[in-house]
């Protein structure tokens, strides 16, 4: 569904992506690992428009993406979920979420409202309520279906558990996987690395802008390298 090829971004003389190639196939779950720094969300960004690589390719569903703005992306069917959230603080968690929908045409409205309270009850309760006054997991169950506002056939998450207590991170991935049942396709990327590659049929390790490691999530929760360095493992 998704593949990019050789990508390279650079932010002013920096280069943040130093060739990375990687591909996400329809219907599956694939995570994005690394250490803070390492690239991770700058490869989001370049997916979903926010960044134009200054070279290589990025291809969906077999068009090439890497010049197209992100509206157009959603349009295509890209969703993005951004470390943060990014939720409207000052709307009501309706609103955000109407505001997923811009895309859509308001006829799809209440039916795609109504399947993502059946995802996120807690917001069906909240839904008069202002965002910035919801819990962080509120907040991050928001942002998530915000992004199923525009019906997306891949969503990009960006850290999806950060700042979360346990309890919370279990039902977020709990989700995750829910949504990946339904049909939707995922790239995630996520610091709880043994979580991520539970639920992921194939991973990438970045490190310093480049793709070193990729493989089967269970190959990789079997590398040495990644248990050591990314799963607090001795080895």
């Amino acid at each position: 569904m998704l593949e990019l090829t050789q990508v390279e971004i650079y932010y002013g003389k920096v280069r943040a992506l130093k060739g990375v190639s990687l591909r996400v196939p329809e219907k599956s779950i694939v995570a994005l690992l690394g250490a803070n720094g390492a690239g991770k969300s700058t490869a989001l960004k370049s997916i979903s428009g926010l960044i134009h690589p200054a070279s290589g390719s990025i291809r969906f569903c077999g068009e090439a993406i890497d010049r197209d703005s992100p509206e157009r992306i959603v349009r295509r069917g890209i969703s993005h979920v951004p470390e943060g959230r990014d939720i409207f603080p000052y709307l009501t968690v309706s609103e955000n979420l109407a505001m997923g929908a811009f895309t859509r045409p308001k006829s799809e409205a209440c039916e795609t409202v109504q399947r993502v309270f059946g995802h996120f009850p807690i917001l069906h309760r909240r839904r008069k309520q202002m965002a910035g006054t919801l819990s962080g997991g509120e907040q991050q169950m928001l942002a998530i279906g915000r992004a199923l506002m525009a019906r997306p056939k891949l969503i990009l998450m960006d850290e999806p558990s950060l700042g979360l207590a346990p309890i919370v991170v279990h039902q977020i991935f709990e989700i995750i996987l829910e949504i990946n049942r339904a049909g939707t396709t995922i790239l995630l990327i996520e610091q709880n690395a043994h979580m991520a590659l539970q639920i992921a049929l194939h991973g990438y390790v970045l490190e310093t802008g480049k793709v070193t490691i990729e493989g089967g999530a269970t190959e990789l929760l079997g590398n040495q390298y990644v248990r050591h360095t990314y799963l607090g493992m001795k080895v």
